[in-house]
This record gives structure tokens, C-alpha cells and sequence, in this order.
């Protein structure tokens, strides 16, 4: 499984928006979406923003 994919299944069990994950980690709603599309890696800072 990829982060993209991690990400996205923990965003959805939580019932969050891609935009409200993205402003609680400090990113653009662009560049999460491109994250959990897998389209590019998360750096490891942000990965530990998302708890």
C-alpha cells in the first residue's frame, strides 16, 4: 500500500476533506492531493505532522 493510499483511507474513515487535511498539515490542498494521488512523495516532516 502507498501513502497515497494511507492517507487517503485514513482521510475517509475520519470523514475529512482533502482541503481540511491539507490546512491541518501545513500544506496546500494541491499538494496533498498530489500525495495521495501518488503523483509525489511526502517528505518525512510531513508525514509526521499527520497524526
Amino acid at each position: 500500500m502507498t501513502y497515497g493510499t494511507k492517507l487517503r483511507n485514513i482521510r475517509l474513515q475520519k470523514g475529512l476533506s482533502k482541503a481540511e487535511v491539507a490546512n491541518a498539515i501545513g500544506l496546500d490542498q494541491s499538494t496533498y492531493s498530489h500525495i495521495e494521488s501518488d503523483l509525489s512523495e511526502p517528505k518525512a516532516n510531513i508525514l509526521n505532522n499527520v497524526r
